[in-house]
């Protein structure tokens, strides 16, 4: 079904991408880089780009917030809402990869960072980090972008929305979480246009 896709998809698949980058022999494909790079400037380019990406990826497997601020502070700030981090084939911005793995600490410093909430999801299956933080169960990831501004009503591939496919992966604490939060923004939002129409009809 949906949730078998979306699993085998978003961890199954990321998993054997990070046992086969595990296994590579770094010194030996460094060198290989180098002896290329020399020779096209353009390979080189795309050579840091890999290896900015593999580094990344190791360090949301092991939530190495440390790590993650260093990059920042070193000029990943202009890369933030880049898709750097390979996964399951493809490729995800940092804040999705650190939503869909629930490194919360990860999420809010770049966040902090001003990293983009709906983080483009070209490559993601139309998996938003809001979306990959509910289909995994994540709920203090889901607060923290909800609190950010998050877009509940956004939907997958499968035109799912957050709460959507949350129930179908059977996550419903964070279904419950995004529809409690939804519910209070939709009350706040028809206090103001009430309060707002009773003040433009109110004669002076």
């Amino acid at each position: 079904d949906t949730c078998v896709r979306l699993l085998k998809t978003h961890q199954l698949k990321g998993e054997l991408d990070e046992r086969l980058f595990e296994e590579k022999a770094p010194t030996a494909t460094r060198s290989k880089k180098e002896k290329g790079a020399k020779e096209d400037p353009a390979r080189a380019e795309k050579d840091a780009l890999e290896e900015d990406g593999s580094k990344l990826r190791l360090a949301l497997k092991f939530g190495d917030l440390s790590y993650i601020a260093k990059w920042l502070r070193e000029g990943g700030r202009s890369k933030i809402d880049e898709q750097l981090v390979p996964y399951a084939g493809d490729r995800m911005t940092l804040l999705s990869a650190a939503a869909s793995k629930g490194h919360v600490d990860i999420v809010l410093r770049l966040l902090k960072a001003r990293a983009n909430v709906e983080s483009p999801a070209d490559g993601n299956n139309g998996y938003s980090p809001l979306l990959l933080s509910c289909v995994n169960g994540h709920a203090a990831c889901v607060s923290a972008l909800l609190d950010h501004g998050a877009q509940s009503d956004r939907t997958n591939q499968f035109g799912q929305t957050c709460v959507e496919a949350a129930l179908t992966c059977g996550q419903e604490a964070t279904a419950s979480i995004v529809s409690s939060l939804a519910a209070e923004a939709h009350t706040a939002r028809n206090f103001l246009r009430e309060a707002s129409n009773l003040f433009l009809t109110t004669p002076p």
